[in-house]
């Protein structure tokens, strides 16, 4: 009855983003149910709908186990039940579009750098921010139109970075083909969500990626790549 001017259906609280352990994220909303159920108590705040921000993860690494939603919707319910609460809320966008999206970047330098192979890509964090702030990287593989040149069986580890002035710029350490080569391409996977969005994209005025979709057979470009001269100007 005090907050005359402000209609409250709910509360939000959120938490760490891209848990893949379903009892850690059991144990998560249940605490935070049961601290919010407290609080609307205590402010007498009308309590129709709890918000369960951070989402559900994908796995970036090979190491990581995909979640399941029947495990998730079945804590869902018994959460539900406990605290007897009308709807619950939570974001999805990761978990539904996380593993529909690609990053292509090209090689434009490979160097030997204190013994440690290292490719050099013409887009980075400048691009795809979230490696450097999560310090999670984006799974990836060599896709290249020269696949005669390249024996897939003999790897070896390479350090991916962008092109930009700072060790920041860093894409993770993987395995891929020896014979790796400037003008090869590098897909990285599980990018349909805090990719270019999250990303920097006019950081020291490297070139923008273009956007392309592939949807039903068709194959559309709705944003062109652009060069720092076709933005600044």
């Amino acid at each position: 009855d005090q907050y005359h001017h402000i209609n409250i259906v709910g509360l939000h609280a959120f938490q760490w983003g891209n848990i893949l352990n379903p009892n850690e994220l059991r144990e998560i909303w249940f605490e935070t149910a049961k601290q919010l159920t407290e609080f609307a108590k205590e402010k007498k705040i009308k309590l129709d709908v709890i918000d369960l921000g951070g989402g559900l993860g994908i796995p970036y690494s090979p190491t990581d186990q995909k979640l399941d939603f029947k495990d998730i919707h079945a804590i869902l319910l018994e959460l539900k039940s406990e605290f007897k609460l009308n709807q619950i809320w939570m974001e999805l966008g990761r978990f539904a579009v996380g593993g529909s999206g690609f990053y292509f970047a090209q090689v434009v330098d490979r160097k030997t750098v204190r013994k440690k192979e290292v490719l050099v890509l013409n887009g980075g964090i400048n691009h795809m921010a979230r490696p450097a702030l999560t310090g999670q990287y984006f799974p990836c593989e060599l896709v290249s139109s020269k696949l005669e040149k390249h024996d897939q069986a003999e790897t070896q580890e390479y350090q991916i970075h962008g092109p930009l002035c700072t060790a920041l710029d860093y894409l993770g350490t993987f395995s891929l083909p020896k014979s790796a080569m400037v003008g090869d391409w590098i897909c990285f996977y599980q990018a349909g969500a805090y990719g270019f969005t999250e990303a920097m994209p006019f950081f020291l005025c490297h070139d923008l990626p273009s956007e392309s979709i592939y949807y039903r057979g068709d194959f559309m470009s709705p944003r062109p790549p652009k060069t720092s001269a076709d933005w600044m100007i």
